[in-house]
């Protein structure tokens, strides 16, 4: 009913172009996940021990797609194929998919927000937030999509991993390209950015 795979120190498991499909158990060892900007600079995503959990199927992915994961060590792993795991969510509730469907996109979110940390300029850290946000607490009031939950300058600055200052001076920057608009603790993102962003993830 599952697979049982030996990894040898420094084997790169899957590359970005070669997603492995199922879901897969760490039983001991040690997996390093990462990505490449566009300048060919590297972004660990996460190291993953025994006890952790990835893999993708459909549209649960556990924090593995579109990634390198490299062996740091020797490492052990459980899998299970895409079609046996769907067999036995078949046989669970149908809240508990929704439940790991739930967890998958919050994964996802969060380590696109990582590498954005670690990569892009506070204006494209503040952008993408912003985006991401009015994709799940947004309203559409042409020609910009309207958050529907306030927010400070700090509260933003606390997401992005920036000062107050910056961020201020970011999302003034963003309101003069037209991207943005902004009033007291209202934000609204530019329709064709979200257009540009639904066309990023498809």
């Amino acid at each position: 009913m599952n697979e049982q795979i030996v990894l040898a120190k420094k084997t790169v498991f899957q590359t970005p172009t070669d997603t492995r499909m199922g879901i897969f158990f760490i039983q001991k060892g040690l997996l390093r996940l990462s990505r490449l900007n566009e300048d060919g600079k590297s972004f660990t995503v996460g190291l993953l021990g025994p006890g952790a959990v990835f893999g993708e199927m459909g549209e649960i992915a556990l924090g593995s797609r579109a990634v390198y994961i490299e062996a740091m060590q020797k490492t052990t792993l459980t899998h299970w194929s895409a079609t046996r795991m769907e067999e036995m969510l078949q046989a669970c509730p149908p809240s508990l998919k929704e439940m790991m469907f739930q967890l998958s996109k919050r994964l996802g979110e969060q380590e696109e927000r990582m590498e954005k940390l670690a990569l892009e300029s506070v204006r494209d850290r503040v952008l993408h937030l912003l985006v991401q946000l009015c994709q799940r607490f947004g309203k559409a009031e042409e020609p910009f999509w309207k958050l529907t939950v306030s927010l400070s300058h700090q509260e933003i600055a606390n997401m992005v991993g920036a000062t107050r200052e910056t961020v201020s001076l970011a999302l003034a920057g963003l309101v003069d390209e037209g991207m943005v608009l902004v009033s007291r603790m209202s934000i609204a993102v530019h329709a064709s950015r979200m257009v540009d962003k639904i066309r990023e993830c498809k």
